[in-house]
């Protein structure tokens, strides 16, 4: 799996304010790209042009101890599997703990199988324990009850 941190082929400002082609994520061959999740949730232009998979990531002030915590949202796609597969390999690295927040929002008999399917990965993985936490949504909208889940 091949790794970047800069986007899809654009025109491109750099520090001096000079224009600079980046090339393109798939002549590149890169099919996952780690970026900041603010700047990934603001910039949906980006996403309908990739060619690969995108993982947002919180960054805050002291990015090393960040990343002693990992917290995966799941929902029920490919890339939430993906999401558990680059944190347990970030785990591995930096003797991280690795927390899934859950937002239930399916029938109960769905969110077995989801559950199945962590469960199922967890053994693929080798992980045995992993904390995982359930919310519930006030809203229809679940994404600032996870947000709030995450702080935590």
């Amino acid at each position: 799996m091949s790794i970047a941190a800069c986007p899809t082929r654009m025109r491109n400002e750099n520090r001096n304010g000079e224009n600079e082609e980046v090339d393109d994520l798939e002549e590149q061959g890169i099919n996952l790209v780690i970026i900041d999740f603010s700047f990934l949730r603001n910039n949906r232009k980006l996403l309908s042009l990739s060619t690969c998979d995108f993982i947002g990531v919180r960054l805050g002030p002291n990015f090393d101890q960040d990343l002693k915590n990992l917290v995966v949202s799941y929902d029920k796609g490919r890339h939430s599997d993906l999401g558990l597969r680059v944190a347990h390999s970030i785990s591995l690295v930096n003797s991280s703990k690795i927390r899934i927040v859950r937002g239930v929002i399916e029938k109960p008999e769905t969110e077995i199988e989801i559950m199945n399917r962590i469960n199922e990965i967890m053994f693929d993985l080798d992980i045995k324990k992993i904390q995982f936490e359930k919310v519930y949504p006030k809203t229809k909208n679940i994404a600032p009850t996870l947000l709030e889940s995450f702080s935590k």
